[in-house]
Parts: C-alpha cells; sequence; structure tokens
C-alpha cells in the first residue's frame, strides 16, 4: 500500500475490494469518467483533499486519485 495511504481510516476488506475495481480501470488508461467518479466516492475525503492541492481541473483530480491507489 503507498506510503499516503496510511493516514487514511480504510479497513483492508474495502482497500481489497475498492483494488478490485481499480485494476481494470488501469487497464482502461481512466477513459470512463463514471467508474472514477464512483471509486472517489468510496476513497476517503483525505484523498480527494490530498490531490485538490495538487490539481485544481476535476477530471485529472479524479484520475489522479485513482493512479495513486
Amino acid at each position: 500500500m503507498p506510503f499516503f495511504l496510511s493516514g487514511i481510516k480504510i479497513s483492508f476488506f474495502i482497500w481489497k475490494k475498492v483494488a478490485k475495481i481499480i485494476t481494470p480501470i488501469k487497464a482502461a488508461m481512466f477513459k470512463e469518467i463514471k467508474y472514477t467518479k464512483n471509486i472517489v466516492k468510496i476513497s476517503n475525503i483525505k484523498v480527494t483533499f490530498l490531490t485538490k492541492k495538487l490539481f485544481k481541473n476535476q477530471k485529472i483530480k479524479k484520475n489522479f486519485v485513482i493512479f495513486l491507489l
């Protein structure tokens, strides 16, 4: 697990479920925006806050969350 997730309160069970969804999205090169929106909702607020500092563009932010996870 990436180091920044250590501060996020997410159980390993949930993480495994999210990871299963993220893998095919990575393979699809983030073309399906509707899937990224769902994962952003699953992710903790701290993840979106982290990406908010880095990107102001919403589309890039959502894809970046998937990329980091």
